[in-house]
């Protein structure tokens, strides 16, 4: 039986009736463009600092070559060529630019476009970007983003930088980039526009997440949350939903959709954890095609725009087969959330599981800080201290700390896509 026989588009709002005719269409070019409107409304300002445009500056230590390539660059800017990173087969070479003064000290999100050799990035163990105060460093590792998505735009919150001894924001004297082979092969990194973006909102924001569908959500956490006015999200799998009584039935998801959650996929059955992580395009495309029907058939009209991986397993291949189905993916890239976010289909995010209220709370102070967003995932809300699991009394409690704070909103991922004033403010 097809979609259009199950759902009847007369009966849906103006709004979903958009949502519904973008889904059916399947187009990548359509849901590329909602992602890039998304966003929008998120950015406040952004600079370049640096562009790899002639005259540069930027000067070559280690072993290998930096050039200026004019073949290989971001388009849709003003770039007419990157710098090119080739180490030589087991070390490392740096393009490094010295004798700075860069106040970095307010909210700002690093930002870069990066390109690897395809055929190569698997002989590459890091790519790295580092902000120098003397010998301390803030630096990052780039390296995986990359091998997920080639090539992308990047922006990373502050807070995810490693720290080596103690480095300033308002004193950084220097920028490398560090691009290292493994032993006896090599490859070639393409860098362009290094800058920052300034983020709009004046709040930190987090959506709460919970997989798997299991039934403490609603017995548990959905019960503390509404004592709060705190929405989340479910991401489901549609071959367990009511199963058996460790899952929530139909009518649990359907209430807490009216109550103003969103309830989205997380693949048709999470038949074992390398479901995304080793399968072809073909099978992660009409595995998520039929989660996200069944979503549209149930009424899950919003919140079937959006997928997180099922134990966070995926891979180039099957992130580009959700990436023409859904708006907004977590990919398991870990850390807080920039806003706006470099690419919808890499959003980041942080596990609740095990974790105290204080060490939950510590995530709401740093997006309170820096004005990020925290994707925070959880399981079962129960007691028994197993993996996948959340003592009650410390969730309870962080819900409780989270409900009363003015500098953090909670918001669900059809307010983060759809920009209502909660989710901009």
């Amino acid at each position: 039986m097809q979609l259009s026989q199950i759902v009847c588009q007369e009966t849906l709002s103006a709004n979903q009736t958009d949502i519904y005719l973008r889904l059916n269409k399947g187009t990548p070019f359509l849901i590329e463009a909602e992602r890039m409107s998304a966003k929008m409304p998120y950015l406040g300002t952004e600079s370049i600092d640096y562009s790899f445009e002639a005259g540069h500056g930027w000067v070559k230590t280690g072993s290998g070559e930096i050039t200026d390539d004019q073949t290989i660059f971001e388009s849709n800017t003003t770039s007419t060529q990157s710098i090119k990173l080739t180490p030589v087969t087991g070390t490392a070479v740096n393009a490094q630019k010295t004798s700075l003064s860069l106040d970095y000290s307010d909210q700002r999100h690093i930002r870069l476009w990066a390109y690897a050799d395809p055929a190569n990035i698997n002989n590459l163990s890091k790519f790295e970007v580092m902000y120098c105060t003397g010998a301390a460093t803030y630096s990052y590792d780039f390296l995986p983003t990359l091998k997920l998505k080639n090539p992308c735009i990047i922006t990373i919150a502050k807070p995810d930088f490693f720290k080596y001894l103690e480095p300033n924001w308002a004193n950084i004297d220097r920028i490398i980039i560090k691009v290292t082979a493994n032993a006896e092969v090599t490859g070639s990194v393409w860098v362009d526009n290094l800058g920052w973006q300034k983020p709009k909102p004046t709040k930190g924001k987090i959506i709460i997440r919970f997989d798997d569908g299991l039934k403490s959500v609603f017995s548990t956490a959905a019960a503390s949350m509404m004592n709060w006015g705190v929405t989340g999200c479910c991401v489901v799998t549609p071959a367990r939903v009511g199963i058996n009584e460790n899952y929530m039935t139909l009518d649990d998801l359907s209430t807490l959709k009216t109550r103003g959650w969103d309830i989205s996929s997380h693949s048709f059955d999470h038949a074992n954890n390398a479901t995304f992580g080793d399968k072809a395009f073909s099978y992660c495309y009409n595995d998520s095609k039929a989660t996200q029907n069944w979503l549209l058939e149930k009424g899950f009209t919003n919140g079937a725009r959006f997928h997180a991986f099922p134990g966070n397993a995926h891979n180039s291949n099957t992130l580009l087969a959700t990436s023409q189905i859904f708006t907004l993916i977590n990919s398991g890239v870990i850390g807080h959330e920039t806003l706006p976010w470099a690419d919808g289909i890499l959003l980041k995010r942080l596990s609740g599981d095990l974790k105290t209220a204080a060490e939950l709370n510590a995530y709401a102070d740093v997006c309170a800080a820096n004005k990020t967003l925290a994707i925070i995932y959880f399981h079962n809300i129960v007691l028994g201290g197993a993996s996948y699991t959340t003592d009650p009394a410390e969730f309870v409690s962080f819900i409780s700390t989270l409900g009363a704070r003015n500098d953090v909103d909670v918001i669900t991922y059809s307010d983060l896509l759809d920009t209502t004033y909660i989710a901009t403010r």
